[in-house]
């Protein structure tokens, strides 16, 4: 992606993206406008339909983005590990992008009601990765899915309370996050011990 701002010669579909980047992470995404695209990259508005067909285009943008590089970060987190590791190096990945970049979060996460090919495949990468990790498991496929689901909700649930700004008290945030790992944890080799007496 281009440097943030841009001159009017030089516009392109880049910088715009970047521009909304930028604009969503320091003011927040409620604030990303086609005026205030058009006045970080010193355009008139006029100008940017050359690249967007409106806010609602750039917004997609930006939630693919925001997708995109969150799916990344998940699946370079992973690489080398396997299992438990795995799942707390995904789970940690998941929170530091959240807590990084709460509006890039906030950015995918309204997106879901979008039907776009690009944010589908990223959003089934994401999945696919998880149920990978679980492999070793040996879970039937509708337990991966519940176990999953399970497992981004509390994640989902945790980045947006403690972005919200909710821990405030003196208990430590971090031992809080590794009994929620620990949790799930527990809740995976409960399936799939369960699993392992149906079979026999």
């Amino acid at each position: 992606m281009e440097k943030y701002g841009t001159k009017k010669r030089g516009l392109t579909s880049n910088a715009v993206l970047a521009a909304a980047v930028r604009i969503a992470e320091e003011k927040g995404v409620s604030q990303l406008t086609v005026q205030a695209l058009a006045s970080s990259l010193n355009v008139k508005p006029a100008s940017l339909y050359n690249h967007i067909s409106g806010i609602d285009e750039a917004r997609l943008h930006l939630a693919r983005y925001a997708l995109e590089k969150m799916e990344t970060a998940i699946r370079d987190t992973a690489v080398g590990y396997s299992r438990e590791e795995a799942l707390r190096k995904i789970a940690c990945a998941y929170r530091c992008f959240g807590s990084t970049h709460p509006e890039l979060y906030r950015a995918f996460i309204n997106s879901t009601n979008i039907e776009d090919k690009r944010i589908g495949e990223a959003e089934q990468s994401v999945v696919r990765i998880l149920h990978q990790v679980l492999e070793p498991y040996l879970l039937d496929y509708e337990t991966k899915v519940h176990f999953t689901r399970c497992f981004r909700s509390s994640l989902h649930g945790f980045v947006n309370l403690e972005t919200a700004g909710f821990f405030k008290n003196d208990i430590n945030v971090e031992a809080s996050f590794d009994i929620l790992i620990e949790n799930l944890f527990m809740l995976l080799n409960s399936l799939s011990s369960e699993k392992s007496k149906n079979e026999e």
